[in-house]
């Protein structure tokens, strides 16, 4: 059964992560950012020492092309 949401608050967004109050509150939602965050960092890692190109990285884990190149510069290092 979905949670229900107060008037005030906003209506979800289909196809996003939406949490109820109490998993909000609780953290739920900024631990599963980080994980998927750290997630696309380290398959854009992997893919760029595999030989695939940072344009293409990037639009794969649909993320901008700056943020990959820093992500694997810091792999570099």
């Amino acid at each position: 059964m979905p949670y229900i949401r107060a008037r005030e608050r906003k209506r979800p967004k289909s196809g996003w992560a939406n949490y109820c109050d109490r998993c909000d509150q609780g953290g739920v939602s900024k631990r599963r950012a980080v994980e998927s965050y750290r997630e696309k960092k380290a398959a854009a890692k992997r893919l760029h020492l595999s030989g695939v190109p940072v344009e293409q990285i990037a639009e794969q884990l649909n993320t901008k092309v700056e943020r990959v190149r820093g992500w694997v510069q810091l792999a570099e290092s």
